[in-house]
């Protein structure tokens, strides 16, 4: 099997272990302790997540107001539980198809998604990512008008009503390409 083949195959992952463990109790306060981190703020406040400032879910996980800055700002959580893949690798959900063959758009690909800051935790090595989340949009299309989705190992995971799948790319890559689209935007 050459190179190109053995990234294109689908790995399924254990989609219930990883929402378990982002749902555990207390996670509001593990991960207000690593926004405060990231925004240097030990004054982080939290303000809630969209279900209880607006009644719906827009993709936004926690709300949070840094006195330090001046500013809030609205946040997704993903947090990655399984062990059996590399150390940088995040899973980027472009599709869902339900069991009645329904497709929707993964994370990645919804645009009623209201959020600022995507945060990627890493259970394995601790390690939280954060990506501001319209050049991580800018990122995606980067990928889809260049064609290069197929450079990556997609996952299939099963998550109680439908399938997930995922493009496996490793967070240098993500970063790599914002930092370049970045720098030749001007």
């Amino acid at each position: 099997m050459d190179q190109s083949q053995t990234r294109r195959q689908v790995y399924v992952r254990n989609f219930d272990n990883d929402l378990a463990h982002s749902n555990r109790e207390g996670i509001d306060r593990v991960w207000l302790e690593r926004h405060k981190e990231y925004f240097n703020d030990k004054n982080l406040i939290r303000l809630g997540d969209s279900r209880e400032a607006t009644g719906n879910d827009q993709g936004i996980d926690m709300l949070v107001y840094s006195p330090k800055l001046g500013k809030s700002y609205r946040i997704e959580h993903k947090e990655h539980l399984n062990t059996e893949y590399e150390d940088d690798i995040v899973h980027i959900e472009y599709k869902q198809i339900a069991e009645n063959g329904k497709i929707t758009p993964g994370w990645i690909a919804d645009d009623s998604k209201q959020t600022d800051i995507f945060a990627y935790h890493k259970e394995i090595t601790g390690i939280t990512y954060y990506w501001n989340w319209q050049e991580l949009r800018q990122f995606w299309w980067y990928l889809t008008v260049n064609e290069a989705q197929g450079e990556y190992k997609s996952s299939r995971s099963w998550n109680g009503w439908g399938y997930t799948y995922c493009l496996q790319i490793p967070a240098s890559d993500i970063t790599d390409i914002i930092e370049f689209m970045s720098s030749n935007a001007t």
